[in-house]
């Protein structure tokens, strides 16, 4: 994965699985990329793009000490589409270098309810979130 990373300025990840977005994490921050996230479950989906010198996916949802897997619930189509359209837009943002892009940010999506909400990303004194 190293190797195919060094070809890209960012990184999006539009991966299914814990495993795979871990590494996409830690491979990110050790090669200061962008880590455009996306996640989908069900109708809600999230988008957040992580900065190598902040907060990344690994902080957000550390891997449980039990190491309890996380099962998906499945995903409906529609909803991917809304959350691969709003990750593309924060590429172009980044690219461009204008808008606020949702670093520090993570923007969650209820496609029941058609319902945006933003939430801030911050680590506390000891480090976490």
């Amino acid at each position: 994965m190293k190797n195919i990373f060094q070809e890209y300025d960012y990184i999006v990840d539009a991966c299914n699985n814990f495993e795979t977005r871990y590494l996409i994490s830690d491979e990110c921050k050790k090669q200061k990329k962008y880590h455009i996230y996306g996640s989908v479950c069900e109708f809600e989906g999230q988008v957040s793009v992580f900065d190598p010198k902040k907060i990344s996916y690994r902080d957000l949802y550390p891997i449980s000490k039990d190491k309890e897997k996380l099962e998906s619930k499945g995903i409906v189509g529609s909803i991917v589409g809304v959350i691969g359209s709003i990750q593309a837009n924060e590429v172009i943002k980044l690219i461009l270098k204008i808008g606020t892009p949702l670093i520090g940010k993570i923007l969650v999506y209820d496609g029941l309810e058609v319902d945006f909400i933003k939430l801030e990303l911050s680590k506390n004194k000891k480090g976490e979130l």
